[in-house]
């Protein structure tokens, strides 16, 4: 007789709804063809059997479904290497011998977060539309571009001004009626860029 077991994993801070979870992976399995005897579970505090539980149950079973390899080790994975691993997300990978396998899509998300941050990063770079807060004395126009706002631009180049002329920022505040913090985080800003 077969014994499959299930995992599920949330993240904390993360509201999954688990009634949902377990459906989708029973759903799952028929595609695979296999009954679910036992879930197990990490996230939920109601659910008491978690991945530690599943491992030193995993003699038990003669295959484990997984939702995700999300909240997973490596060592997890290689700990299942005796028993049929079926993931939902990664449905290529199936049966014995697969924990190599989704041992190696586990590093491959590490490649693919490294490379979503450069691409990200070289966009903004190359785009020629302003990214982050919009400066004080600044609006951001239609077409994206930043662009001189009337009422504040002339008190900008003022507080630069007086800046470069050795005003105390308590000064530049009085004047300007700004708080004090508003002023540093103007001329932080300012700093490097002219």
């Amino acid at each position: 007789m077969t014994k499959i077991a299930a995992y599920l994993y949330k993240p904390i801070g993360k509201t999954y709804d688990f009634d949902e979870m377990v459906q989708y992976t029973e759903l799952s399995a028929q595609e695979v063809d296999v009954v679910i005897d036992e879930f197990y579970a990490d996230g939920w505090e109601n659910i008491p059997n978690g991945i530690e539980e599943l491992l030193a149950d995993i003699s038990n079973y003669n295959g484990v479904l997984l939702y995700s390899i999300d909240g997973l080790t490596e060592q997890q994975i290689k700990a299942m290497s005796n028993t049929s691993l079926y993931c939902i997300n990664t449905p290529w990978i199936r049966g014995r011998g697969s924990a190599e396998k989704l041992c190696q899509v586990l590093k491959s998300g590490e490649y693919y977060k490294k490379i979503r941050s450069l691409n990200i990063r070289n966009g903004i770079k190359a785009s020629h539309k302003p990214s982050g807060n919009i400066p004080y004395g600044y609006v951001r126009s239609t077409e994206g571009t930043l662009v001189p706002e009337s009422s504040e631009k002339p008190i900008l180049d003022n507080i630069l001004s007086w800046q470069k002329s050795g005003m105390s920022v308590s000064e530049i505040a009085k004047r300007t009626k700004l708080d004090t913090w508003k002023i540093y985080g103007i001329l932080n800003y300012w700093r490097n860029k002219e």
